[in-house]
Order: C-alpha cells, then sequence, then structure tokens
C-alpha cells in the first residue's frame, strides 16, 4: 500500500506502520520504495514474530528469522534507517525523517514480545483453542470456509 500512494502522489509523504512478521512477507515494497527513492516512512515495530498470533496461541511457529531491518534501505541502495529502543530515541529518528527526503526512512522500533494492547489480549483468548472447540465447517457449493466458535 505504502509504494502504491507514493507512486500516486510523489508530493504527498506517506507513513506505515507495519509488523516484523508482516514486513518479512512483504519486504520486496521496501526494495522498490528505495528504487524509486521515495519519501516514505516506515515505522517497523518489531516485537519478536507474530504477536498477534501469539495472542490466540502459542507455538514456535509464531518466531520468525531476526533480521536487522533498519539496515535494509541501505542493503537495497537508497534512503536509511534507524534503530530506536526509547521514545527519545523515536523523537530524534522522527526529526530525522522530517528532515530527509532522499529515499525512504526506515525506522525499527524495538518492543517487547508480549507488548500489545489489552483488546488485541482479549480478542486472543476468545479467539484461542482453549477457551472452546473451533471447527471448520465447509459451506456446500462454495469453495469459501467458515469458522464458527461453539461454546
Amino acid at each position: 500500500m505504502t509504494l502504491g500512494e507514493a507512486i500516486v502522489d510523489p508530493l504527498r509523504r506517506p507513513v506505515a506502520f507495519i509488523g516484523d512478521g508482516a514486513f518479512q512477507m512483504t519486504a520486496q515494497e521496501l526494495s522498490s520504495l528505495c528504487r524509486r527513492k521515495s519519501n516514505a516512512i516506515v515505522l517497523l515495530l518489531n516485537n519478536d514474530g507474530y504477536t498477534t498470533e501469539r495472542a490466540i496461541h502459542e507455538g514456535p511457529y509464531n518466531d520468525i528469522q531476526p533480521w536487522a531491518y533498519h539496515k535494509l534501505p541501505e542493503d537495497f541502495g537508497g534512503g536509511w534507517g534507524r534503530l530506536v529502543t526509547t521514545e527519545d530515541e523515536l523523537d530524534d529518528a522522527l526529526a530525522h525523517a522530517q528532515t530527509t527526503n532522499d529515499g525512504p526512512a526506515s525506522i525499527e522500533i524495538m518492543l517487547e514480545r508480549f507488548d500489545t494492547s489489552d483488546a488485541l489480549k482479549q480478542l486472543g483468548a476468545e479467539l484461542s483453542p482453549e477457551n472452546g472447540q473451533v471447527r471448520v465447517l465447509r459451506k456446500s457449493g462454495s469453495a469459501s470456509d467458515t469458522v464458527k466458535k461453539l461454546y
């Protein structure tokens, strides 16, 4: 989505929030932003894997290979990146992002593994297999699946 916004209106500055797990499935978009010298700001929330999935069910399949995300703009040949671990470092990185336009800014924000909203924790508890039985039902005449929670 960020790439599309950057192409459609290069005078505007897209800002994207993305988690580390989702980013690993779409990293080529940052490569294209670097190639085009887009002025996008990418805020990557690094909580060491699929935290949304962890809220539902913990397991090793929620772990992902660690990357040095803030170094990718350099690897891709454009823009810059920064790793931040404190609010002050984030403020500094955002201030720097506002003053630079030579390629995308990639700011990797380090978070605790389970740093998430109360709403996500509640949703995860409701969807958790430990909280009831989940069955997948096939609609007749349709390839789509419906998940129904049985209490």
